[in-house]
């Protein structure tokens, strides 16, 4: 079961109206619109990663997110045909979900946007890891 309670910070965005991809709880938000605190479920830039939802909010409205780049403790939610493991890096898919390599693999071209350390495997039901986010370097 999924019982740690999200630690670290957290900002109050708006999600973007036109996603195609509705939030959830566990995906990414990348920026959309850094200036006016607007985020979205899909970007083509990896490293634009934000934080995580921590719910479902109806797309454009408001809702927090908790950062990455704060530090803290929280769930992502891994792609379909990620097997995350403990101490796995973590790293932002384009859609929105989280993507995973052993901690010995040489970083990728987005290893700027790695933002944790996988803490567990995914949970069967739901697909959530629990994350360590990296603080900001």
């Amino acid at each position: 079961p999924l019982t740690t309670i999200p630690r670290g910070i957290f900002q109050y965005v708006e999600t973007l109206s036109t996603d195609s991809v509705a939030p959830a709880q566990g995906l990414i938000a990348f920026w959309q619109q850094r200036a006016n605190y607007i985020v979205t479920t899909s970007d083509t830039n990896l490293k634009s990663r934000a934080g995580v939802y921590l719910g479902a909010p109806t797309r454009g409205n408001m809702c927090f997110i908790q950062c990455f780049d704060e530090g803290g403790i929280g769930y992502v939610k891994a792609g379909a045909a990620a097997t995350p493991a403990a101490q796995d890096k973590v790293y932002p898919a384009a859609d929105g979900t989280a993507t995973f390599l052993a901690a010995a693999t040489p970083s990728d071209a987005n290893s700027e946007a790695e933002f944790g350390l996988a803490l567990s495997g995914k949970d069967a039901a739901t697909s959530l890891t629990l994350i360590q986010f990296l603080g900001a370097a």
